[in-house]
């Protein structure tokens, strides 16, 4: 039996937005501190919703599934409703494709529930109603059942980049370490280590304590040289261990561990076809939990396009366009899995510092990308961390991404984007931000040769000192 994906719960660890879980109709009883959910008579909770709706196609598509079967924990006399649904074009396709009424006679117990029926396009979930008071669900899981010689052999190397984000790293740590690090009964245990990239010197790596998270301290080469490195280091644990996956992340997000389980879940029953897939992460927003900034890019050249952005995923219909799969030319790098065949010494990010590694290296090398729901962070909005510092690197690395790709960018497009954001700058009479935009402009025409000659660390001091 493979357990494909938890049903989960709201947790002040990361997201209490409850309708990202499960939806309540009628009398229902859930408190954060609560091991379960609590139904009155006639009332119903129903998991069609971004964590825990079981993405049938996909699952389908790039696994080698078979039977779906769905496990769950339950005490009194419910009827248990096997959903299944489907948005077409501006339709909603809801179906009940089986139903089971159980009386556990005030005992906790497991049932399976077969998804037996010929739609596999969709989504599978579920719904429970109580027939008495004080029916109780304790949660459960989706699983299958796979030859085990058939199943891949997966380790993971779990990459942070940080500087002086210690909030998050050691948040997300202690996490880690009770899902999977700590926990003997996780399939991910043994199979998963974190290699943090330091590149402030700042993190106490004595408070951490753990065997398979590894710190190291780099200069501040930016998001591009810390990742590098975390690559160079996963290639040497490489040489000690099974590590077939590296799986990028941001120092400023909160983590899903769920997230982690079934990206491992996916890896180790990939089709043989896609096992260059890349498996990517949205980011939903931190201050707004419901809210899709991007779930896989288009570079379009510089214009970038974030797919699947404003989505309300509290909405069962967004969670459903979720499901369609879209061109991606990248996915950023606030979670993103590679396989290790793509993280050589001769194949590492560009050393551009920040803004456009993740874009020119998945340009690069990504085949093709796995998106799902319930596989995701929350970050920090854009526009609360937005610095005069960007405009430097922005324009400068577009061009360098378009130049290193051979993407077609003529003169004529670079004058006409340049003055628009030089000159908005000086009517708003932000100097030195035009200043920096055509410090970027020219940095470039300098050519390969200037950059590799650069010291990232100094001439970021350099860049910053004139925003």
């Amino acid at each position: 039996m493979q357990k494909l994906l938890n049903i989960i719960f709201p947790a002040t660890d990361n997201c209490t937005e409850e309708e990202l879980f499960f939806r309540r109709i009628g009398a229902v009883e859930y408190a954060l501190p609560d091991p379960c959910i609590t139904l009155h008579t006639g009332a119903i909770a129903s998991f069609d919703t971004y964590f825990n709706g079981f993405s049938a196609g996909k699952w389908y598509k790039y696994t080698q599934i078979g039977d779906i079967w769905l496990r769950l924990c339950i005490r009194g006399n419910v009827r248990v409703s096997l959903l299944y649904r489907e948005r077409q074009t501006a339709e909603v396709i809801a179906r009940v494709i089986g139903e089971r009424y159980v009386n556990t006679e005030g005992q906790l117990r497991e049932l399976d529930f077969l998804f037996e029926t010929e739609y596999t396009q969709g989504m599978y979930a579920f719904s429970v109603l109580a027939v008495e008071d004080g029916a109780e669900v304790y949660g459960g899981f989706y699983y299958t059942d796979v030859a085990k010689e058939k199943l891949n052999r997966v380790g993971m190397s779990l990459i942070i980049c940080t500087f002086r984000r210690e909030k998050y790293v050691l948040s997300n740590l202690e996490m880690l370490k009770k899902a999977f690090l700590q926990n003997t009964k996780s399939e991910l245990h043994g199979k998963l280590d974190v290699i943090i990239s330091d590149n402030a010197g700042t993190l106490n790596a004595d408070a951490v304590g753990e065997a398979c998270v590894h710190i190291f301290r780099n200069k501040n080469a930016g998001g591009a040289g810390g990742f590098a490195r975390g690559m160079i280091e996963s290639l040497r644990l490489a040489e000690k261990k099974t590590i077939t996956h590296v799986l990028l992340m941001d120092d400023d997000v909160i983590l899903q561990p769920e997230s982690v389980y079934r990206t491992y879940m996916l890896l180790t029953l990939l089709k043989p076809e896609y096992a260059d897939s890349y498996i990517g992460g949205a980011m939903l927003r931190m201050d707004r939990q419901w809210y899709q900034t991007e779930s896989g890019g288009m570079w379009n050249g510089g214009r970038l396009v974030s797919n699947k952005q404003g989505l309300d995923l509290r909405r069962l219909e967004a969670c459903l366009y979720n499901e369609y799969e879209e061109t991606c030319e990248f996915n950023a790098w606030w979670y993103c899995t590679i396989p290790m065949r793509f993280v050589r010494q001769d194949n590492l990010p560009l050393p551009i510092f920040i803004r456009g590694d993740d874009v020119e290296y998945g340009l690069r090398n990504m085949k093709r990308l796995i998106l799902m729901n319930g596989i995701c962070v929350w970050h920090e909005p854009f526009e609360f961390k937005y610095s005069s510092v960007m405009f430097y690197y922005i324009f400068r690395n577009k061009l360098i991404d378009n130049a290193v790709r051979g993407i077609r960018y003529t003169r004529k497009r670079l004058l006409s984007e340049f003055r628009r954001e030089f000159f908005r700058e000086i009517f708003t009479m932000r100097y030195r931000n035009a200043w920096l935009l055509l410090d970027g402009v020219t940095d470039f025409l300098r050519g390969v040769g200037w950059l590799l000659e650069q010291d990232g660390e100094e001439l970021h001091r350099r860049v910053a000192e004139r925003g």
